[in-house]
């Protein structure tokens, strides 16, 4: 679950209600990148909605462009907008991402060893 995604859903004004439900259960399970597979039997009892309740908030979320859809042989992937709702799509943390980021090193205790070793004289 993007807990972003939930939160971004809760900050907006949906109306009606019911169909800002089918969108905060589908960013509940949501991945990062807010993509979610849910089938609309799982979404009408995550919403305690019918099903035909279910596509008809689904439908108005797609064409009001809070998220897209695609159709394939497995099922339908919805993609939540992330623009729309409220930012651009956080990117993920790899390795390489992370070392780009220079923090400084820290010991088990999280001191700055750098500014020990300033610190401490040479021997």
């Amino acid at each position: 679950m993007a807990i972003r995604f939930v939160r971004a859903v809760l900050d907006h004004e949906i109306r009606p209600p019911g169909r800002k439900l089918v969108l905060l259960a589908l960013a509940e399970r949501a991945d990062q990148d807010g993509h979610c597979y849910p089938s609309r039997a799982v979404l009408s009892k995550d919403t305690s909605m019918t099903r035909g309740m279910v596509r008809q908030h689904v439908n108005a979320l797609l064409a009001e462009g809070w998220l897209t859809s695609t159709v394939t042989r497995s099922g339908t992937t919805y993609h939540l907008d992330a623009s729309r709702l409220g930012g651009q799509a956080e990117p993920v943390a790899t390795p390489a991402t992370r070392r780009l980021r220079r923090e400084p090193a820290r010991d088990m205790l999280g001191a700055d060893l750098e500014a020990y070793a300033r610190l401490t004289p040479k021997l």
